[in-house]
């Protein structure tokens, strides 16, 4: 196995090293005291209706696990691990892997840790429209994954075609980040309030600043200084508090009725290179 600084590492107490060190930081909090969590509780202003409240912290019933463990396909989790061969095989692993972020950290769940996420997961979906924006239409009940296509087809003029699944994993997922993501759509809207930010000319009526296809991103603005400026700061306070990073070497610009030279100036303030249309 490779280490962090792509070393080959051959003795097993090494390797045994390498991988505790690796999923200690993976796993590690990534949230830190600059987050101003009072800033976060006034810019979030959906609230969960009390019905939901008392449904998601209710005790979990016989009912709620049979139904889980019937859903599961018979080979989705023979092993003492939860999933059978067949899974490992075709979803989990890289090719060839040669360091430890090769692996993925859900080999390592069992049968009942996917039976409480799922119990979880499918309590908090029944949750969603209460407290996420018409910004994200990604696993919520009620919408299509549709309409944010067509909100960036008219955004960006017809320009954008894209393809991507959401990675397999935890049930629980999806729900916990289309939740987390409800806070930077609102911190972006905060931030036009105050005049750093602006709309995207054809987002300002419906006041649309990002739409979320699972895990990716897609920021709509006017394209200005202070607009960068602004998401580079939301971005930042985003992180502070959900411990989440962009990974700025798969993220593009792109930019209409600007000059190539502009386009390249204002992604600089990013720190993302400028791309053009069509993808």
């Amino acid at each position: 196995m490779h280490d962090c600084d792509g070393v080959l590492v051959k003795e097993n107490e090494k390797v045994k090293d390498i991988i505790v060190n690796y999923y200690k930081d993976f796993f590690a909090p990534r949230t830190n005291e600059s987050c101003d969590r009072e800033l976060v509780g006034n810019v979030l202003k959906r609230r969960l209706q009390e019905l939901h409240k008392v449904s998601l912290c209710s005790r979990v019933t016989a009912d709620e696990v049979e139904k889980v463990f019937m859903s599961m396909k018979m080979r989705k989790a023979p092993g003492p691990y939860g999933f059978s061969s067949e899974f490992f095989k075709h979803g989990i692993f890289v090719q060839s892997p040669k360091a430890i972020k090769d692996f993925r950290p859900i080999v390592c769940c069992n049968i009942v840790y996917k039976c409480i996420s799922t119990i979880l997961a499918n309590r908090l979906k029944a949750t969603l429209n209460d407290v996420v924006g018409a910004q994200q239409t990604a696993y919520v009940l009620g919408r299509t994954i549709f309409y944010g296509i067509l909100l960036i087809q008219d955004c960006l003029q017809g320009y954008f075609s894209s393809g991507r699944g959401l990675r397999q994993g935890d049930p629980l997922s999806p729900y916990l980040f289309i939740i987390i993501m409800e806070y930077f759509s609102e911190l972006l809207k905060h931030l036009s309030s105050n005049g750093e930010f602006t709309y995207h000319l054809g987002c300002k009526d419906i006041e649309l600043v990002n739409i979320s296809f699972a895990d990716d991103l897609f920021i709509m603005c006017g394209a200005t200084v202070g607009s960068m400026q602004a998401i580079k700061k939301a971005l930042g306070m985003f992180g502070d508090c959900s411990g989440l990073k962009p990974n700025l070497t798969k993220s593009s610009c792109y930019f209409t009725d600007v000059s190539a030279e502009t386009g390249s100036i204002l992604g600089r303030i990013l720190d993302i290179p400028s791309a053009t249309l069509p993808v």
